[in-house]
């Protein structure tokens, strides 16, 4: 995987045809109002990139009430 482009779908149909597939390497900010779906889209995607065998580094400042 080093060194070639590669897409990362969401594994969600809508969500694909909406957004469409992301490009890597990639570092992405997702932001937004709040409940918004930020952390959906985030976790669609990062499930795509674990499906395709890439590692994943998710960072969230979400904080539950």
């Amino acid at each position: 995987m080093r060194g070639r482009k590669r897409f990362i779908k969401s594994l969600n149909g809508e969500l694909d045809r909406k957004i469409g597939a992301l490009r890597t390497p990639l570092l992405c900010l997702i932001e937004g109002p709040n409940d918004s779906g930020k952390s959906i889209i985030a976790q669609q995607y990062t499930y795509g990139a674990l499906n395709l065998g890439f590692k994943v580094l998710y960072i969230t400042t979400e904080t539950g009430t």
